[in-house]
């Protein structure tokens, strides 16, 4: 399947990236029915084989800024425990470029599991906003082109977890507090530049109320 939406041609060198290293295959795929856009902007994400590449644009949902475009969201479900996971290609270059898994309840309200440039180094990162007030959770190293991300969600909190290759351990990267729901849960990326084109690319999306792989 290709979808293309006035975004033009997606490099051969980053297509090949995205279909890279193995990782979580089948689960939901991102064009199934049920997912939706906030702050679409349609000419700057694609689809292509169940590989969906946003573009990595200015816009952030940190604090106040609420601006963040792109962002795919469907239902979490309805139950005591389940989790999300997606393989992620980027290469983030800005400091607080950024792209990775989002339990939402609003703008002001989520839990974010990303892989973000802070201070010039490249980590994997949990953090959220509660009634609009930011947290970082923790973060652990991840110079890496090619992350999974994992979020275990239950009534006593969202787990994340983070593995830099199929041969590697999962490893936590913190605990946070459930939003309010209803939830959403979806992936997304923001924080990067207006004039140069850098991309997340999120495959293999997962979303099970069953035993852990």
């Amino acid at each position: 399947m290709h979808t293309n939406i006035g975004l033009g041609v997606v490099s051969a060198t980053w297509l090949w990236l995205a279909s890279g290293c193995g990782g979580a295959t089948g689960g939901v795929a991102f064009s199934d029915d049920g997912w939706e856009w906030i702050r679409e902007e349609a000419l700057a994400w694609q689809l292509v084989d169940d590989t969906l590449a946003i573009r990595t644009q200015p816009g952030s949902l940190w604090a106040d800024s609420n601006n963040a475009r792109n962002v795919r969201v469907r239902d979490a479900p309805d139950a005591d425990a389940w989790f999300a996971q997606v393989e992620l290609t980027s290469r983030p270059e800005r400091g607080a470029e950024q792209g990775g898994l989002l339990l939402y309840s609003g703008d002001d309200d989520y839990v974010k599991l990303v892989h973000e440039r802070v201070a010039g180094d490249l980590f994997a990162l949990q953090a959220s906003e509660r009634d609009g007030v930011p947290m970082v959770a923790d973060r652990l190293e991840a110079d890496v082109a090619i992350i999974e991300l994992r979020m275990l969600v239950s009534a006593s909190g969202v787990s994340g977890w983070a593995r830099q290759g199929t041969e590697q351990p999962w490893l936590e990267v913190a605990t946070s507090e459930l939003p309010p729901s209803p939830l959403r849960v979806g992936v997304f990326s923001h924080g990067g530049d207006e004039d140069v084109e850098r991309w997340a690319s999120f495959r293999g999306f997962l979303l099970s109320e069953e035993t852990l792989p």
